[in-house]
């Protein structure tokens, strides 16, 4: 698809032709559909039981309306401003909301599906018995909004803010993103407690067996919530990496692509924020191309293979940096001894917990701690090929995408191009047992892999992380 093509794709609305329902009598307005029209411009208490589809809503004003049990499908709403109005009762399915306003409006019974929020306000309106699904929403506020439930079912959830409004704890575990800096713990209620507002018993819950209860995917979204928006390295997080994770959680292939596009998305978002480090984008790598490879051969389920190797695409193109960046350095490596230096303020507790995970990971290597004036150094030698390899991957992992940039710069252009490195491939985590396998491989025309598949644990690289300063 040529730029031209995409550009008229995405603004397919601008050509539509204008409706003015101001201008429609009532059994004219509520005769028919409303399909591919253009709505802008002042309205106020109209009434409609008709719906729309192909609509364009741009820099309208909408107030005491009554278009309850109206269906909204394909539709765009840009710069969009609705007060005192009952919009609830129906469904908006495939829908996108850009700068939009709703003041003091009833979504009550509302049904939402695939929809798009970007830097929408909702102000004062009722959420009662409505339910948004498999939608994504940024940079939106809500503020004094009433809730009956969780609202939110598989959706993402980004920059939001939530001031006066209560969710059900659910809202954390069944969706991506929601951290307590959009959702203070204290608006956080139990599960079915409305229209009472018992708080969520937090402290109790942490404290007590239910943690354990909880999947991979439903930890690492608690987690995240309560670091509020930070993704930490853990074994449990781990787990949720892990091909075995998957097939124990999801039956049905549909939710399988449905929870892959999610938490790869969820992961891409945090990288290109630059909020999380390279290592989670090198596990989704792994777990997407197992998945593809699990399912490229079922024609019955091809969609599932088709979205883990769209994934595993766009894994390899984000990891492009790191691949350079590691590249320049195994270049000439001397595998014999790899040193790590700490940030002067790393503790010796810090310290000497790090190499106790170095030695668990390589029983053969040589472990050494170099005292200095304030650093430290912590050298790994009598090491095979791989893993040098591994060490100097497990250091690059800890940085960021834009961190990864500024060191790419460095690397000369023409070390670039003559770079054969083109994919590199870790996995989740063993308990600190580590596999490395080293091998050659062509895939596609004149293209040549340099693969290193190694099992590590993602709590090695938060240690990793907050000690290591650098790679000497």
């Amino acid at each position: 698809m040529s730029d031209k093509d995409l550009a008229t794709w995405q603004n397919w609305n601008q050509g539509l032709d204008p409706l003015d329902l101001k201008s429609l009598a009532d059994a004219e307005l509520n005769k028919r559909d409303v399909i591919g029209k253009l709505i802008s411009g002042e309205l106020f208490g109209v009434e409609f039981r008709r719906n729309f589809q192909r609509c364009a809503f741009r820099n309208a004003q909408l107030s005491d309306l009554d278009w309850k049990r109206v269906d909204y499908k394909d539709s765009v709403f840009f710069d969009v401003d609705v007060r005192d109005s009952a919009i609830g009762g129906g469904s908006t399915v495939s829908c996108t909301f850009s700068r939009c306003r709703f003041v003091r409006c009833s979504f009550e019974d509302a049904a939402v599906h695939d929809c798009a929020y970007d830097d929408c306000e909702f102000i004062e309106c009722s959420f009662s018995d409505s339910m948004i699904r498999n939608s994504q929403l940024i940079r939106c506020r809500f503020d004094n909004c009433t809730t009956s439930n969780k609202l939110f079912d598989g959706c993402r959830l980004y920059e939001n803010e939530f001031r006066s409004t209560w969710l059900d704890f659910r809202a954390i575990l069944d969706n991506f993103g929601l951290d307590s800096r959009q959702l203070p713990i204290s608006s956080v209620r139990e599960d079915r407690a409305y229209p009472s507002s018992t708080p969520w018993p937090i402290d109790k819950m942490l404290a007590s067996t239910q943690l354990e209860t909880l999947s991979p995917f439903e930890t690492i979204k608690l987690q995240f919530y309560l670091a509020g928006g930070e993704l930490l390295g853990s074994d449990l997080v781990d787990k949720a990496f892990q091909p075995e994770a998957w097939i124990l959680l999801v039956r049905a292939p549909v939710n399988l692509m449905r929870l892959l596009q999610d938490f790869s998305e969820f992961i891409f978002y945090l990288y290109q924020a630059d909020r999380l480090q390279a290592l989670f984008v090198l596990k989704l790598t792994i777990l997407a191309e197992a998945i593809w490879q699990g399912f490229r051969d079922h024609p019955t389920q091809l969609q599932v293979g088709q979205a883990a190797a769209g994934t595993y695409l766009q894994c390899l193109q984000r990891l492009s940096d790191l691949e350079a960046v590691i590249a320049d350095r195994v270049e000439g490596l001397a595998p014999e001894e790899i040193t790590y230096r700490t940030f002067d303020e790393a503790s010796d507790l810090a310290i000497d917990d790090l190499v106790k995970s170095f030695r668990a990971s390589l029983p053969n290597a040589t472990i050494e701690v170099r005292p200095r004036n304030s650093p430290v150094d912590i050298v790994l030698s009598n090491l095979p090929l791989g893993g040098a390899i591994f060490l100097v991957t497990l250091f690059f992992s800890t940085r960021t995408r834009v961190e990864l940039s500024r060191l790419r710069r460095r690397v000369p252009h023409s070390r670039q191009e003559k770079m054969q490195i083109v994919s590199i491939s870790l996995g989740g985590a063993q308990e600190g047992s580590l596999r490395s396998a080293l091998s050659v491989q062509a895939t596609l025309p004149g293209t040549t892999i340099f693969r290193l598949d190694v099992d590590y644990s993602s709590a090695l690289v938060e240690k990793i992380k907050k000690v290591i300063k650098a790679l000497v």
